[in-house]
């Protein structure tokens, strides 16, 4: 098995749900399942100094997700 390319993306939390958590690329609104956010989650979230939110996912999820 390949490894997976992960990606980097700047997002806007906009809302927060007990099963997921909605973000704003600044084209698309899509939902995060908090399951994917765990610890040991295919995703990752960051909260920068400068206020900014970095979401870093693998290639294929952000492509289903229609964000590349």
């Amino acid at each position: 098995m390949g490894t997976k390319r992960l990606f980097d993306i700047t997002v806007e939390f906009v809302h927060e749900t007990q099963k997921a958590v909605l973000y704003d690329s600044g084209t698309k609104k899509f939902w995060v399942p908090k399951s994917a956010l765990a610890e040991d989650g295919y995703i990752q979230v960051e909260n920068n100094a400068d206020g900014s939110i970095t979401l870093t996912a693998p290639e294929s999820w952000l492509y289903e997700q229609g964000l590349i």
